[in-house]
C-alpha cells in the first residue's frame, strides 16, 4: 500500500469539530493534538501518528519519506507492506527513479533534512548521521555491520546494501572503529 499525505490539511483543521475527514483518516481523533504541537514540530508528528496508524491496521513494515520536487515542494508518501520483500522492492524502486525529473528524497528522521538527489550514486550523507545517531544509543557504542544494515533497512528509507560501504568510508576517515572482523557483515564497528 502506498498512500500520499498532507500534513498541513490535518495542521489547519485540528480544531474544527466539524472537520471529520482526518477522524477517518487517523481512526480516531487524537490526530487533532497536532495542534498543540510547536510550528516546527506539527509535520513529523503528523507523519509519525499516521505511520502508527498504518502499523495497527496491520502492516509489519512501514516507511515513510519525503518526495521533494526541483522547486521545493513535497509530497509525503507512506508505504506499507507485511513482507519483508516488498520493503526491499519498495526501496530498489525508490532508489532507481529516473534522475531527469529533478526530484529527490529526503529521510523525515534525518535532523538535517537534507534532500537527496536520485543518482546513480546515492548521496549518503543523511546515513551517515542516522548511523552515528543509531550508534550513540547503543551499548559501547558498538554494533555489528549487519545490525546497522538492518537499522537501515527497517528504519530510514536506505537499503541495507547501501551501508556497508558508508561504514567502510566512516572507518577510513577515523569516525569508526573496527573492533572485530568476522566476515562482512559480522564485522563490529564502535563509534569514535
Amino acid at each position: 500500500m502506498l498512500i500520499t499525505i498532507e500534513p498541513q490539511f490535518f495542521s489547519r483543521f485540528a480544531t474544527a469539530e466539524e472537520v471529520t475527514h482526518g477522524d477517518a483518516v487517523f481512526g480516531g481523533t487524537q490526530w487533532r493534538d497536532v495542534a498543540n504541537q510547536p510550528p516546527e514540530r506539527k509535520t513529523r508528528w503528523l507523519i509519525e501518528h499516521y505511520r502508527d496508524t498504518v502499523q495497527r491496521t496491520g502492516f509489519k513494515y512501514v516507511l515513510d519519506f519525503e518526495l521533494v520536487d526541483s522547486r521545493g515542494a513535497s509530497l509525503y508518501l507512506v508505504f506499507g507492506t507485511s513482507h519483508q520483500r516488498g520493503l526491499e522492492k519498495m526501496k530498489e524502486a525508490m532508489w532507481e527513479v529516473d534522475p531527469e525529473f529533478g526530484s529527490g528524497y529526503r529521510d523525515p528522521r534525518d535532523p538535517n533534512q537534507e534532500t537527496l538527489d536520485i543518482q546513480p550514486m546515492p548521496q549518503t550523507q543523511a546515513l551517515q548521521r542516522l548511523l552515528i545517531s543509531n550508534l550513540e544509543t547503543r551499548p559501547g557504542r558498538r554494533a555489528s555491520v549487519m545490525e546497522l544494515r538492518q537499522f537501515a533497512f527497517f528504519q530510514t528509507i536506505y537499503k541495507a546494501s547501501q551501508v556497508p560501504p558508508v561504514v567502510d568510508d566512516m572507518a577510513n576517515r577515523g569516525r569508526l572503529s573496527v573492533e572485530r572482523v568476522v566476515g562482512r557483515f559480522n564485522t563490529v564497528v564502535r563509534l569514535n
